[in-house]
Formats: structure tokens, C-alpha cells, sequence
């Protein structure tokens, strides 16, 4: 996995150096063997964080396509807009926010 890891990074053209998990939970084998990838690849070397959001991100990601579609479904939005919008994630997550 960490090989797969090392060959996508340079696919990554923003210049964004975070890896995001979803979908795997805390204290759990998914995240375990994805932490563990992380660790031994190159990647931390290379200046990459890894992120594993908790739902109230994911919300904030599900929340920010479905009030881009209705507003480019009436004009006032663009695609870039959205691009911005999903690859900004939240600056820190609320607190008292499920881990």
C-alpha cells in the first residue's frame, strides 16, 4: 500500500501534500494499515500529512457540493468555485465534534 501511495503523490498537482482517509474508523484495522502505509512510505519525508475526518467534515464536504449544484443550477456558481471549495477543508473541526 504504501508503494500505491508513493506513486500517486506525484499525480497530485495542487500542490496540496495531504493524504485524507475516509471511510475508515479509529482504533481499527483500515486505519491502522493506512496510518502504518503513511508512516513507512516516503511521503512524511516529502513534507505529506495524512487527515482521517470525522463526519462533521464529511457533512461539510457533502454540504458544500449540494449548495454548489443548486447555486450553478441557478447561475451563480462555477465549477471552480466548487474546486475550491472541496479542496479547502475546514481550518480545525468544531469542538466537541465526534471523533
Amino acid at each position: 500500500m504504501q508503494k500505491v501511495l508513493q506513486n500517486l503523490a506525484p499525480q497530485v498537482g495542487n500542490g496540496h501534500k495531504i493524504l485524507v482517509d475516509l471511510g475508515t474508523a479509529a482504533a481499527t484495522q483500515s486505519r491502522n494499515a493506512i496510518s502504518s502505509a503513511f508512516a513507512l512510505s516516503t511521503l512524511p519525508g516529502s513534507g505529506w500529512t495524512i487527515v482521517a475526518p470525522n463526519q462533521v467534515w464529511i457533512g461539510y464536504l457533502l454540504g458544500a457540493a449540494v449548495i454548489w449544484a443548486v447555486a450553478y443550477r441557478e447561475g451563480h456558481a462555477t465549477a471552480a468555485e466548487l474546486r475550491e471549495a472541496i479542496m479547502t477543508p475546514p481550518d480545525a473541526e468544531p469542538s466537541g465534534a465526534p471523533a
